[in-house]
């Protein structure tokens, strides 16, 4: 018995194993499923969108979607009775045409075609940039720009200059690439503003360098040397030496803005301080001997 109850668990156990190591095969149909299947010729189907049959179809679909939402409906009783604008929108194929027909036929505004994101939601910014494009269109027609130029521009102007240019050349080369703003009212009221605050700084800066410059000239500026017998020098004198003096007598003046004449021999000399812009101060420079 042990015997048999082996033999048979042993046979179960090789089943198993090569029942593992073969792997189903799923049957797939090779057949046409055209013998079981007729389908429609649906290519170049037209739906004459004019016939009775598809207008009633049509309007009850319509009027269903329209009945399920109450409060679209008594919001838009309520602007036709007051005489307000409606604007139909539908831009997907199959309503372009019945979208058109209705707007035109209650004589109200319609969009069936793709639009730019946001016409709706952000109508704000969408005014604003029609208002824009209104104003240069008129600039435009006159064939003119004022220009507020942001840098230097050869044959042009400088920075801070109002200009006026030819539109292509406006429109198509100094604003894209940043050179030049439009001269709109409020533009160039400000940039004035600006010019006048500018102007203000720039006349106590100016006021400032010259007292520094009188300052700088009434130093007494003594630089000694070795000399030869004859009198020259046997080195030169230098632009920071001088600044090096000034700054003993509390005028700070950088010694690239020092401007020194040939010196090779002891003397008095002229040399300037370049203090701000315009602004320059004539230094009395004396060399001895050691």
């Amino acid at each position: 018995m042990k015997r048999i109850i082996c033999v048979l668990l042993a046979m179960l156990t090789m089943v198993a194993f090569a029942g593992c190591g073969k792997k189903a095969k799923r049957q797939l149909y090779n057949g046409k499923l055209s013998k079981y299947i007729t389908l429609a010729d649906y290519k170049g189907l037209k739906v004459d969108t004019k016939s009775d049959e598809f207008k009633e179809y049509y309007n009850n679909v319509i009027s269903s979607d329209v009945s399920s939402n109450d409060l679209y409906v008594k919001k838009t009783e309520g602007t036709v009775a007051n005489g307000d604008t409606v604007l139909f929108v539908g831009t997907k194929r199959q309503a372009q045409e019945a979208i058109q027909q209705e707007a035109e036929r209650c004589g109200m505004f319609y969009v069936n075609n793709r639009w730019l994101g946001g016409t709706l939601t952000n109508f704000k910014t969408i005014r604003s940039r029609v208002e824009r494009l209104n104003k240069l269109d008129q600039m435009e027609k006159m064939g003119d720009f004022d220009l507020l130029p942001k840098k230097e521009v050869i044959g042009l102007g400088e920075a801070g200059d109002i200009v006026n240019v030819k539109t292509g050349y406006a429109l198509n080369y100094l604003v894209p690439q940043g050179f030049a703003t439009v001269g709109t009212a409020s533009a160039i009221k400000q940039h004035e503003e600006t010019l006048r605050q500018r102007a203000h700084k720039e006349a106590k800066l100016i006021a400032d360098a010259q007292a520094v410059a009188a300052k700088a000239a009434a130093v007494e500026i003594k630089i000694s040397a070795k000399v030869g017998e004859n009198g020259k020098l046997y080195g030169g004198i230098t632009a920071g030496q001088v600044a090096e003096i000034l700054a003993g007598a509390g005028v700070e003046v950088e010694k690239r803005n020092i401007t020194l004449p040939e010196i090779k021999a002891v003397g008095e000399y002229e040399a300037t301080a370049k203090i701000y812009k315009s602004v320059v101060a004539t230094l009395k420079v004396e060399v001895v001997a050691e």
